[in-house]
């Protein structure tokens, strides 16, 4: 329960004991801030301290109650008073009413019963304001993100008191990490990012509001402290966006987000510009993995440093000359060569450009050969698409569509093995048994079994570790994912008994692996 800050102006300081000891304020949700026997002084507090809520005594000799609750609203419109009297006097609750303050309290009659009644008005108060003005705010930021209006307009809808001279914004961009649409016209599915929103703007009294929301991701702008040295302030900003990473880690253990921020800003009608750069800093993280967290200045660096104007057109045509003249490991480079290019330019347009080229051309194989295309493939359930993450795992797995498209004219294989074999490449990240796989290809399990170690010399549960083996063999050579990691993605469920296998197929454990591998003592 988010808490409210509580003041207590009053010149008499046994009015004030006697009212902060009426009941348990934390236990309520509000937290005694702050109090004064002063009332200058306690206006002077009011900017420090931030309070939603001020008990203020209506007779006093250095200021009366009306006039400080006229000045404490100037400083803060929101603020809700409770003006306290030893008195019922008409012509002072009518002012009261006037001005705007919350309520006129006796405070004789004041007990532990109807503070607490009082109390819980105010909460359900202030809570009403703060989604009003939520509201307000979250419109005005998102058409300002637009260009669709000034940060003049927005600042009329922000109380003054959220825009200290000593403040400044940051902004960050959230995303989930969805796979790449690799096959044009299939997007996997993006779920919206409600839930954090809603825990974001109900946890965090430092969100300024959401400046930005699509499907799968969520812009919002940050209020901090400034006067801060610059190493201290990216640290902050650093934190803050962690912080933030991890709010959505315990909503949704099993997924992940990565996140883009800002460098620090005063001006609000900055955030277009700055709202453009996060989405292209944003648009490389299939670059560098999932679940990173990094600066827009971080990524611009990474991206201008590799930046190269004049990439290889990629050309179907010559993707055909080349297997055919000199078969598919000629065509295997060719297409690895793309990939490091597109990897050292950092260029998200060139790899939608080749997954466009090339899943239409494996498609027309495919149509020529009577296979389905690969985007019915993946509307059957039949392509695991979590590899599409990473550059890395979207190559392993176009590299694996081409293998298996092309390799059945060079396999000696009958077409329900072939069959079964691109299933099983299709599906070895999942849990597959033989009889799942002979109903697949229209065979009993027993004549399946039979003519496929006939005619590959296999079992088919070897066969399924082989496939399991040589992809977990990429992924840690890749050096992207951690040993569960790469379990999981192979279809194991425990790393350990991943482990064990593996140290049964190849003789090292799969971290010596990844040295010998990185030694060049294994390729």
């Amino acid at each position: 329960m988010a808490r409210f800050h509580v003041m207590i102006v009053d010149d008499e300081v046994l009015a004030i004991q006697h009212l902060k000891q009426l009941i348990d304020w934390e236990e309520h949700g509000f937290t005694l801030a702050g109090e004064s026997a002063r009332p200058k002084q306690a206006l002077s507090m009011i900017e420090q301290l931030k309070p939603e809520l001020i008990f203020v005594d209506i007779r006093m000799p250095q200021m009366d109650g009306l006039t400080f609750c006229k000045e404490a609203l100037a400083l803060n419109p929101t603020v809700k008073l409770i003006l306290l009297s030893s008195y019922k006097e008409f012509e002072y609750a009518k002012e009261a009413i006037r001005l705007g303050v919350f309520n006129y309290l006796v405070k004789h009659e004041l007990d532990h019963v109807s503070l607490t009644k009082e109390l819980e008005a105010v909460r359900k108060a202030i809570q009403d304001d703060y989604n009003k003005q939520g509201i307000m705010i979250k419109q005005a930021l998102r058409e300002l993100t637009a260009g669709n209006v000034s940060s003049f307009e927005l600042l009329e809808l922000v109380p003054k008191h959220k825009l200290d001279a000593g403040q400044v914004f940051m902004y960050i961009l959230i995303e989930k990490d969805t796979p790449f649409p690799v096959i044009p016209g299939y997007m996997t599915d993006s779920n919206s990012l409600v839930e954090l929103e809603k825990n974001l703007l109900r946890e965090r009294e430092d969100v300024l509001g959401i400046a930005y929301k699509e499907s799968g991701r969520l812009g919002l702008v940050v209020i901090l402290e400034s006067g801060r040295s610059m190493k201290a302030a990216a640290e902050l900003q650093f934190f803050t966006a962690r912080a933030i990473q991890n709010a959505f880690l315990r909503l949704q253990a099993f997924e992940t987000v990565s996140i883009v921020y800002s460098g620090l800003f005063r001006k609000l009608e900055d955030l277009p510009d700055i709202h453009r750069q996060a989405q292209e800093a944003q648009a490389v993280r299939f670059m560098i993995g999932s679940g990173l967290i990094s600066s827009i200045e971080d990524q611009q660096k990474r991206v201008n440093s590799n930046r190269r104007p004049n990439l290889p057109d990629i050309n179907a045509g010559e993707w055909e000359q080349l297997y055919s003249l000199h078969g598919l490991d000629s065509l295997l480079e060719a297409l690895d060569k793309t990939f490091q290019d597109i990897q050292e330019a950092y260029s998200t347009e060139r790899l939608s450009e080749l997954c466009t080229a090339l899943t239409g051309w494996i498609d027309r194989h495919r149509t020529e050969r009577g296979l389905p295309v690969l985007k019915q493939l993946c509307q059957q359930g039949q392509i695991w698409t979590e590899q599409w993450r990473t550059l890395h795992g979207i190559q392993l797995w176009l590299t694996e569509m081409v293998k298996m498209t092309f390799q059945r004219e060079q396999q000696p294989f009958s077409r329900k093995v072939r069959e079964a074999l691109e299933f099983m490449n299709s599906h070895y990240s999942k849990e597959i048994s033989t009889e799942e796989i002979a109903m697949q290809v229209g065979l009993s399990g027993e004549h399946f079994r039979h003519i496929f170690k006939e005619e590959t010399g296999q079992t088919v549960l070897d066969a399924i570790t082989d496939i399991r083996m040589n992809n977990a063999k990429k992924l840690l050579q890749s050096g992207h994912y951690k040993l569960y990691e790469v379990a999981e993605l192979v279809g194991y469920r425990s790393s350990y008994y991943f482990t064990k296998t593996f140290r049964k197929q190849t003789g090292f454990h799969p971290h010596a692996f990844v040295e010998q591998s990185k030694e060049g003592r294994i390729r």
